[in-house]
């Protein structure tokens, strides 16, 4: 088994990480996200995406939403 070691050094260090945290950019999900479309780019050959698929249909009320069923369960 392959391990690949990351490590991220933010542009200004501590100053720069904080920076980005304060316009909501997180380096650590970039990167996991990135690695995830690069995992599915080598095993299926392409990224899946949602883009061109239908929505499905809705009723009047909006789009059901099972976790209200399943949280009144408990």
């Amino acid at each position: 088994m392959s391990q690949i070691v990351i490590r991220y050094t933010p542009p200004a260090g501590t100053l720069g990480a904080a920076f980005a945290k304060l316009f909501q950019e997180n380096p650590e999900l970039e990167i996991a996200d990135d690695l995830r479309r690069f995992k599915s780019l080598i095993e299926a050959g392409e990224v899946p995406t949602t883009t061109g698929q239908p929505t499905g249909t809705s009723s009047p009320l909006g789009r059901f939403d099972a976790s209200d069923v399943i949280e009144s369960l408990y």
